[in-house]
């Protein structure tokens, strides 16, 4: 009887938290003009990908978006304008030694359909974070500092997958809005 109430009680609680529009973070539903993309990551052909666009890749590929080598008919482009990592000093000690830092890290993209009309304009997502430095753990701060910057890539490519699910039933940018 009390594993039946248990059961009755999760069955309840999923259907509520499913009726009222509840995913579990990291889900999202991408539109179908996405289902094919192309990482346009403004680099060489033969350079490698930057990290950004491989936290991307991973991304979309987890919502089921096949990524292509090469731009094709069917395949939207996501297109990286710039990538900035940056670090500013923002305090110091009496005699001017550095005691925190902030790291931030900024993508511009802009986003194309297969047939070539923009379906988002360039946009900018900057994510920051501020670390402290310690003088006695001059070791730790450098990996501190890798780490950093890898979640704050990982987050900017989050960010942008989230943005990305908006674009339901894609209205182009360039195109005139309904009724005007």
């Amino acid at each position: 009887m009390m594993r039946r109430r248990q059961w009755l009680l999760t069955t309840l609680a999923a259907g509520v938290l499913g009726g009222c529009g509840f995913q579990l973070r990291g889900q999202v539903t991408l539109p179908a003009a996405l289902n094919e993309m192309f990482i346009d990551s403004q680099r060489p052909p033969t350079a490698p990908a930057s990290p950004l666009q491989a936290a991307l890749e991973r991304r979309l590929q987890a919502q089921g978006v096949e990524i292509v080598e090469q731009a094709t008919a069917n395949s939207a482009r996501l297109i990286l304008l710039s990538e900035t990592p940056r670090q500013r000093l923002i305090s110091t000690d009496a005699i001017g030694d550095t005691r925190e830092y902030e790291l931030s890290y900024r993508v511009n993209y802009t986003l194309m359909a297969a047939d070539g009309q923009r379906l988002q304009p360039p946009t900018a997502i900057t994510a920051t974070r501020n670390i402290v430095y310690r003088e006695t753990e001059v070791l730790g701060s450098f990996e501190t500092t890798d780490l950093v910057n890898r979640e704050l890539r990982d987050e900017v490519a989050a960010t942008l997958v989230w943005q990305l699910q908006y674009l339901r039933d894609p209205l182009p940018f360039d195109s005139p809005t309904p009724g005007s």
